[in-house]
């Protein structure tokens, strides 16, 4: 967004000045307020409409200017602006063109919204740009503080004109500091537009966002097939561009969540998530619950996106992602769907007992993912873990790549993720096709770690269609030059067509389970199962007293341990190992150039 006003010497609308003496008190008004003297209190009512003319100033219903600096201006009640926008789609990407609450540049001091007030901004228009509540240009002694239960909301509708162009949040900070009292309410809603920017909570360039307990952030749009960017976030803190690290904090029990229904254009460059983080230090409470919801389809979906970004996040968080058919019957997709995405470097760790669930019914270009790690970053799960992946619907693959659905995914050399006890990852191929489905997905360099009493369950029930040959893969562990290792008594089942419980391939590659193991491999469709496979050069180590079983149908062949190409098996003692097969070869042991070996 990273809006400011556009201001001229002749004001849009003629505006009420409050200065002079201290502490002024007005009763209600229907006139824009100017507050230009430190220590003003606004007690009245205000409820402004008006349009602004193309090439008109920023409007606004109440606006601290920077002559108030210095002190305290204090707002109680009800703020409530209704504006149209005139101006030019030029105009709109650089200003904002409306908003209800602006706090001017240059402005120092404190301004107190006093608990329980109401700031609300309908916006109208072809071309609109703008915040409910909007620190354009502030710095950290731009001290807003928002008392308990304060309610902030922006609403664009208009069925008159075409909408063109829109760029909006319920709060838009840039650099100032912001601290909020508990049950925060924050709302964005919108109608379609060619392109359209809504966000709930927009805090960057340095900007400071504390909210405390309960608070609600919601940000809802509407697409149509025209639409060719559509950018919706319940919270975004920092950006790309920005040099300076923004701060967040939300307090326990508190609610993210952002919504699209309708169908966004297939080549939409557009992205949906509960919460993106840029180059920000954060800290979530306890019991946060995070939801994205797409109704129809938009380019790239995450529940919780981080980039750059390092903090804590408490006991409890549940993050629910979910990908459904749209009111209109459209055909749904997206490029890439994933729970909870990290990456550009970054240290976060997560209280135990999180839940993060993925559940598509549509189609997918690339891949759904329920958490990816990737490019240095590092993610700490906590204890008790729950990742569940479900798709209903084709996963088909993008260029050289095939179409992948996996659980826990860490990518690239220095990247971490790391699980303690009782991890349980599900993942889920239910109807439609999929290349690979993957339970815990390491590749090129990353590192994976996961505590005692691991579990891993992957589920492939794709639907091939008469004639179609096209192989099919189920890992339980795909391992790809990295390292991957689980504590004691852990537990892989992988179900599908061709099956691995473990998959450990190319040099370096290393994956290790401790004592009392569990892996069991299934295929089906006359395709091979391999309980554990390592090949072209990885290694897996079992400990003492392991399970290993495969298990094929119809005339397949299948191998409990199966090493090729310079791969390793070594299996501690007490080890069981059975391979099943209906009418192929069953080899609870096969070599083929690679090695297998019992360790005593």
């Amino acid at each position: 967004m990273g809006l400011m006003e556009k201001r001229h010497w002749q004001a849009a609308l003629a505006a009420m000045v409050l200065c002079g003496v201290a502490m002024p008190v007005m009763a209600e008004t229907d006139t824009p307020v100017v507050v230009s003297t430190a220590g003003t209190t606004v007690s009245g009512d205000i409820n402004v409409a008006g349009t602004t003319s193309s090439g008109g100033s920023t409007l606004y219903a109440l606006r601290v200017s920077d002559a108030a600096s210095g002190g305290t201006v204090t707002l109680q009640n009800k703020v409530t602006a209704d504006f149209t926008s005139q101006w030019s789609k030029d105009d709109a990407e650089t200003y904002s063109a409306v908003s209800g609450i602006s706090v001017a540049p240059g402005y120092t001091g404190n301004l107190n919204i006093s608990d329980g007030s109401e700031v609300s901004l309908t916006a109208n228009g072809a071309n609109v740009s703008g915040s409910t509540l909007l620190v354009s240009n502030g710095t950290e002694d731009t001290k807003i503080q928002l008392g308990k239960n304060v309610n902030l909301s922006y609403v664009y509708t208009d069925n008159i004109n075409v909408a063109n162009y829109l760029n909006a949040s319920a709060l838009s900070n840039r650099g100032g500091s912001i601290a909020v009292g508990e049950e925060l309410t924050v709302s964005a809603e919108s109608t379609a537009a060619s392109e359209n920017n809504l966000v709930g909570v927009f805090s960057y360039n340095g900007g400071n966002f504390a909210a405390g307990k309960k608070a609600n952030i919601q940000a809802t749009a509407s697409a149509s097939v025209s639409d060719q960017i559509v950018i919706v976030h319940g919270v975004q803190s920092g950006k790309a561009a920005d040099t300076v690290r923004s701060h967040f904090s939300l307090g326990d029990d508190s609610q993210i969540s952002a919504t699209l229904n309708g169908q966004a254009s297939s080549d939409s460059s557009g992205n949906l998530s509960a919460a993106s983080l840029w180059n920000t230090d954060f800290t979530l409470g306890e019991g946060v619950q995070t939801t994205a919801t797409v109704n129809g389809g938009v380019y790239l979906i995450n529940g919780l996106q981080f980039v750059d970004s390092s903090g804590t996040i408490g006991r409890g968080l549940v993050n629910t992602v979910t990908l459904t058919n749209s009111a209109s019957g459209t055909n749904d997709s997206a490029n890439m769907v994933t729970g909870l995405n990290m990456t550009q470097s970054g240290d976060i760790s997560l209280g135990d007992g999180n839940r993060n669930t993925v559940n598509i019914t549509g189609n997918v270009t690339d891949a759904v993912l329920g958490t990816q790690v990737s490019s240095g970053a590092a993610l700490h799960l906590g204890s008790n873990s729950y990742t569940e992946v479900t798709v209903h619907g084709d996963v088909s693959g993008q260029g050289t790549r095939t179409g992948k659905i996996a659980g826990l995914s860490v990518q690239n050399a220095g990247s971490a993720l790391e699980g303690k006890s009782g991890t349980e990852v599900k993942v889920t191929q239910d109807t439609g096709k999929v290349d690979e489905v993957i339970g815990l997905d390491a590749q090129n360099g990353g590192k994976m770690t996961l505590g005692d009493s691991a579990k891993v369950t992957i589920n492939h029930n794709s639907v091939r269609l008469d004639g179609d040959s096209s192989n099919l893969y189920s890992y339980g562990i795909y391992n790809n030059a990295s390292s991957v290792s689980l504590g004691n008594e852990g537990t892989i089942i992988a179900n599908g067509y061709t099956s691995a419980g473990i998959y450990t391939h190319e040099e370096g590659a290393v994956t290790t389970l401790g004592d009392s193991a569990s892996v069991n491999a299934r295929a089906d469709h006359d395709l091979p199962a391999y309980g554990v496979w390592a090949d072209n050069s990885g290694t897996n180590i079992l400990g003492k007293g392991s399970t290993i079983t495969s298990s094929a149908t119809g005339k397949s062949n299948s191998a409990a341990l199966f090493a090729a190409n310079g791969g390793a098996n070594q299996v501690g003692n007490g080890a069981q190992i059975k391979a099943e097969t209906e009418t192929g070869f069953a080899y609870g042991v096969e070599t083929d150039q690679g090695t297998n070996w019992e360790q005593i």
